[in-house]
């Protein structure tokens, strides 16, 4: 367990030597702070270092996937998802309607959704 403001837990091997243990315990303790916590604690890359461009060719018809329809239950999954992801800053609202991808939910092992995106027909 990690010390902080509210406690945050992370799992270490166990076939590691107990003194090995403990100093990576310590260790951890000690650098709490420059770990990623939550998705807030994660800060941009400078713009000047890289920047992710896609790289469209404008002769291709652009593809809009048609919308998938789900329950009632997997929506108020998807839109806890969605609102966790905006106000984090890793997405954002477009208002534009081509080159849109699905996303899927897929089953987790500990029964939670991940939510991906289908790129199929976008390559």
């Amino acid at each position: 367990m990690v010390e902080s403001e509210q406690k945050t837990f992370t799992s270490i091997g166990t076939a590691m030597g107990r003194k090995i243990e403990e100093e990576l315990v310590h260790f951890l303790r000690t650098n709490s702070d420059v770990f990623a916590w939550t998705m807030h604690d994660l800060i941009g890359i400078d713009p000047e270092v890289m920047v992710h461009k896609l790289n469209v060719n404008l002769n291709f018809r652009p593809v809009r996937q048609k919308k998938r329809n789900f329950g009632q239950e997997r929506n108020e999954i998807i839109k806890e998802e969605v609102e966790k992801l905006l106000t984090a800053g890793y997405i954002r609202p477009v208002q534009y309607p081509d080159w849109l991808a699905n996303f899927i939910l897929v089953p987790k092992p500990n029964k939670k959704w991940r939510m991906c995106i289908n790129f199929t027909d976008l390559n």
